[in-house]
């Protein structure tokens, strides 16, 4: 029985990796700033407002 877990880390950097499975270091290339639902959520309520 263990006590605690294994952190993860990143493969190109080796910083903790988030809990969504992207890496924390906004300089490595496995980086990401957003998700992808944010970004298209966001996209959308803009064309709605051409009307």
């Amino acid at each position: 029985m263990s006590f605690w877990k294994k952190k993860k880390y990143c493969e190109y950097c080796g910083s903790e990796k988030k809990s969504d499975g992207s890496c924390s270091n906004p300089k490595c290339i496995a980086y990401k700033e957003k998700t992808a639902e944010d970004s298209s959520t966001k996209s959308d309520s803009t064309t709605t407002k051409e009307g």
